[in-house]
């Protein structure tokens, strides 16, 4: 008589065997970048119905081929924090590279949430980041430069009842 668990051994190893597909990101347009250590970093967009929050990332300093780069999806690295929901917002790289910032930016439906965001790459966290200065109202489709000793200069863009 076969043990109940070697009759579920030829399921398993069909299973394991089917092979997988690379991940791919969902199409946006209004998607904001910034390429830091060798890593990509994508964020937000307007969808087919709606603008994302989505965070994904791609390693350039490993091979992949061009119909299966490999992306991973970061979008779940918020937790609780409410990462900004926008499209055609600026994004830029601390002076250090342990971070990226995200500013501004529109939504389709809503008022932009908070619209200014931090993420910290070795903790793989969102957080509201401190701001030194006066901060501008927010635009999308802006224009953002930064200095080596941190240093933001954002000018430009459109405002409407949905950017605040």
């Amino acid at each position: 008589m076969i043990k109940p668990t070697l009759l579920a051994l030829p399921a398993l190893l069909a299973v394991m065997a089917h092979p997988t597909t690379a991940f791919r990101p969902i199409g946006a347009i209004g998607q904001s970048a910034v390429l830091i250590n060798g890593v990509i970093y994508l964020h937000g967009g307007l969808g087919m119905t709606n603008t994302q929050s989505n965070l994904y990332t791609l390693d350039v300093t490993m091979s992949w081929t061009t119909s299966s780069p490999l992306w991973t999806d970061r979008t779940y690295d918020a937790g609780v924090f409410t990462v900004p929901s926008v499209y055609k917002n600026v994004m830029w790289p601390s002076p250090d590279g342990s971070s990226f910032y995200i500013w501004g930016g529109a939504s389709t439906s809503v008022l932009a949430q908070g619209g200014f965001a931090q993420y910290k790459i070795a903790t793989e966290s969102w957080s509201t980041p401190p701001a030194t200065g006066s901060m501008p109202q927010q635009r999308y489709q802006s224009s953002v430069t930064w200095t080596s000793s941190g240093k933001t200069y954002i000018w430009g863009g459109y405002a409407n009842k949905f950017t605040g």
